[in-house]
């Protein structure tokens, strides 16, 4: 028989705003709309791979209370998928509330006839593809947050033989998600692996897991998210490509969804060169997808100090934002900037030349100076 094929995908946060930084309105609403441009490339791969299942793994929205409009933007997108079953799970972000003018309730009429199958229900969903036998179980979110994850039933459930069990899930699991408390639904290993589930579909990590980009045999995924979305999401975006054979072994390959970039650097100065190489650096990247949160920390000299500047500014024409720290970027003090700044044979000259013979003082060189200058306010 020929293998089921799923494209999974999770932590798509349609609707959100990008609100949490001092973005130029332009960039704003490209970041927006990238959100729904991405799913937009996940549903093409789904369709084009001949997916028969597109599985969202919950966050498909970023909130409950989001616009309308955003709904039905959604909705258009996800009706061209070309496969068999469209499958939503309720997030975090986006819970599941019972009620027509609720997020779920809006969803479903701006799908129209066009079939979905929301998971809003911990109970098992029997599906056949291929001749096949499938049965999903989810674990579809209540509430924000829960010290209880949603999956503690699908145990106790008696399992078909033969049939293809998988579970869609959405929550931390501990020890592989970042998070480093409990309130958001966490799993673990032991129980995905003792619930009888061949593999489990996850999402709310916004890292892919497994890290390679293929593989065989994982009993849970982490798709990531489809398109990064701040400075704490250093990936590319991805989904995950999913095939199962007659043994219920599936094979998995990492696609690449998003378009934008935001990237978090620290570069050491030590002369103006080090500017010069920084500058190369942002060259090579795609420029309007790239945002660039860079600290600088060294030491340049006194008359160096401008070239910052320009490369802030240069930096700021090439790429679509940029965030440049230099807090941590000091006045080289040497031999010439004492002798330009202070008497010779003062004490200050001749205490800062003392410290200066030696690399091993370097600190207390820049303490030194610091303190003589607010001595002389």
């Amino acid at each position: 028989m020929p293998p089921i094929r799923i494209v999974h995908t999770a932590d798509n946060h349609l609707g959100l705003q990008f609100a949490s930084r001092r973005y130029p309105e332009s960039l704003r609403r490209r970041l927006i709309d990238e959100r729904f441009e991405a799913l937009e490339r996940v549903v093409a791969i789904a369709t084009g791979r001949g997916a028969h299942l597109l599985v969202v793994a919950g966050d498909l929205f970023d909130s409950v209370g989001v616009a309308k409009r955003d709904i039905e933007r959604a909705a258009a997108i996800l009706r061209s998928f070309g496969g068999i079953y469209l499958i939503v799970l309720p997030g975090n972000h986006d819970f599941f509330e019972p009620g027509e003018a609720k997020l779920w309730g809006k969803f479903r009429h701006a799908m129209g006839d066009h079939g979905v199958l929301l998971l809003d229900r911990p109970e098992p969903v029997r599906l056949s593809i291929e001749d096949r036998d499938i049965v999903l179980y989810p674990g579809p979110c209540t509430s924000k947050t829960s010290t209880e994850n949603a999956i503690g039933w699908i145990g106790a459930v008696t399992k078909e033989p033969g049939a293809v069990h998988i579970g869609i899930a959405h929550g931390c699991v501990k020890g592989i998600s970042p998070e480093g408390d409990d309130r958001y639904y966490t799993m673990t290993e032991e129980e995905l692996r003792t619930s009888g589930i061949d593999f489990w579909l996850l999402g709310h990590t916004h890292i892919r897991f497994p890290r390679e980009e293929r593989g065989e045999g994982p009993l849970f995924l982490f798709p990531s998210t489809h398109s990064p979305d701040g400075f704490d999401c250093d990936h590319e975006g991805y989904l995950w490509s999913i095939s199962v054979d007659d043994d219920k072994r599936i094979s998995m390959e990492s696609v690449r969804t998003g378009e934008f970039r935001f990237h978090t650097w620290s570069r050491l100065l030590t002369e103006t060169t080090d500017l010069d190489r920084i500058e190369k650096e942002c060259a090579a990247l795609p420029g309007s997808k790239t945002l660039l949160k860079l600290a600088l920390q060294g030491r340049l000299a006194e008359e160096e100090f401008p070239a910052i500047e320009r490369l802030r500014l240069r930096l700021n024409e090439m790429l679509a934002y940029v965030e440049l720290d230099t807090e941590d970027v000091a006045i080289k003090i040497d031999k010439e900037y004492i002798e330009k700044h202070y008497s010779t044979g003062s004490l200050p000259s001749r205490l800062l030349l003392s410290l200066a013979g030696s690399r091993d003082d370097d600190l207390a060189l820049h303490l030194a100076h610091e303190l003589i200058r607010e001595a002389k306010r």
